[in-house]
């Protein structure tokens, strides 16, 4: 039985019987040669088409792949550069705060060591040197131990195990001082005036230094409770509230304190320790000058033995009599910039707290507000975290909706998830919950 096959020019070509090869017809025909050339060049376009074909739908897949790879990742890498960036910004508070504690134990006038958790001294304020009669370099890395008797070295290895649990804890023992006598002094061992690490504090007051410095054990107990207020944190006014009063319980009478927050003439949290430092303030934001109101702008500490004739605020003196009152305003350092100020009030000509006084409990009180910063930013970025963890797990169930409703796979899933975000202008996270809350009947 003989067929006919039309060529690829369309003329007609007799067929070949079953059984017999093609180059045997092509070469006994007159025009096999020509005709054969044409069916192979015909198939070998036709090969070259079909492959052409598949590479441009392998492309296709492999362009949604990407794609869908590339969204996924640019998601991850926002989270992730939202997440680094908080984090190297606390690392710059978190430095800025250990140079504020480092200022605090400088200016410190009682004795003062910070040793690891083993006992070993990494840090000596002037003071605790001089009681020591040992310089500074020359007891770094020496074991704190080694510089009290023999009897009490045992008690100070319990202290410094409950100290570095973050307890306060206090013991008499005696000092032994380099080429001097032997003294007897109270160790006061806690954690929190430590700068990180594992640190552990240690105060030596009464014989050791505090009545010698002119400091009593009420500055170093208001500097204890000042870096304990963040063990309870509250609203900012609570905690300018506790301030105050710390600050207030170490200074002689009659010293009447403030603490402001922000700046005096737009305060974000005030508090005063009698109704005295209140009318002082109150007379300064009214005037809008005052010894508060300069320290802020300035950065500097500012006092002024009679404010009622203090020529730098005559708005102010028209408001005090002369002889009424006596102020040191002191800035409030967190990391480089002012937040608040502390200010004194007394009585002229009558006994106050030194200006260096109020400075260091200022820049104590810095470090409190500093170190709650901290703990506010780290409370943000474990709430971002969670949401971005929430998030995926929002957009996985939105894919397992869609693969189920359209019998897709997960890539698909995706894709179509991107196309919808894209055609009704929304975010993934946003239309994902949508399609997550209309699935379980609550959107």
């Amino acid at each position: 039985m003989m067929w006919v096959h039309l060529g690829w020019s369309g003329r007609p070509v007799e067929a070949v019987p079953k059984g017999i090869h093609m180059d045997a017809v092509t070469s006994s025909h007159a025009d096999g040669p020509a005709a054969g050339d044409r069916l192979s060049a015909g198939v070998d376009a036709l090969e070259r088409r079909i492959a052409q074909v598949r590479a441009e739908r392998e492309q296709d897949v492999l362009v949604q792949d990407l794609e869908t790879a590339y969204e996924e990742l640019r998601t991850a890498e926002e989270e992730i550069r939202a997440q680094t960036e908080t984090i190297e910004r606390l690392v710059r508070s978190r430095d800025s705060l250990r140079v504020q504690q480092e200022r605090v134990l400088a200016v410190l006038p009682v004795p003062v060591v910070l040793t690891d958790a083993h006992g070993v001294i990494r840090t000596v304020n002037a003071a605790a040197a001089l009681v020591l009669n040992l310089r500074v370099d020359r007891l770094l890395g020496k074991p704190l131990f080694a510089l009290f008797a023999a009897d009490d070295r045992r008690t100070l290895r319990q202290l410094l195990v409950r100290g570095a649990r973050g307890a306060v804890a206090r013991q008499t023992a005696t000092l032994l001082p380099r080429g001097a006598s032997a003294r007897a002094v109270e160790v006061v061992v806690t954690s929190q005036l430590g700068l990180g690490g594992g640190e552990v504090c240690w105060v030596l007051l009464a014989g050791g230094g505090a009545a010698e410095s002119g400091a009593g054990g009420g500055v170093v107990d208001a500097l204890a409770a000042l870096a304990l207020l963040p063990q309870h944190p509250g609203c900012p006014r609570e905690l300018v509230e506790r301030a105050v009063r710390i600050v207030g319980s170490a200074l002689p009478a009659p010293a009447h304190v403030s603490l402001v927050t922000g700046s005096p003439l737009e305060p974000a949290a005030t508090a005063s320790s009698s109704q005295v430092a209140q009318r002082w303030d109150g007379l300064q934001l009214a005037t809008g000058e005052g010894p508060s109101v300069t320290a802020h702008g300035t950065g500097l500490t500012v006092s002024s033995p009679d404010v009622g004739k203090d020529a730098r605020w005559p708005r102010l003196a028209r408001h005090v009599e002369p002889g009424a009152v006596a102020a040191v305003a002191v800035p409030v350092p967190s990391a480089d910039r002012t937040v608040g100020v502390l200010a004194v009030y007394g009585v002229p000509g009558q006994p106050s707290a030194p200006a260096e006084l109020v400075e260091l409990f200022a820049v104590t009180v810095g470090g409190v507000l500093h170190e709650l910063d901290l703990v506010r930013e780290l409370d943000r970025l474990e709430a971002d975290m969670r949401r971005a963890l929430a998030s995926r797990a929002v957009i996985d169930q939105a894919k397992g909706i869609i693969m189920a409703a359209h019998g897709i796979d997960a890539e698909a899933a995706w894709e179509h998830l991107l196309a919808l975000s894209s055609a009704q202008h929304v975010k993934v996270r946003e239309l994902a919950q949508r399609i997550v809350d209309r699935a379980v009947g609550t959107g």
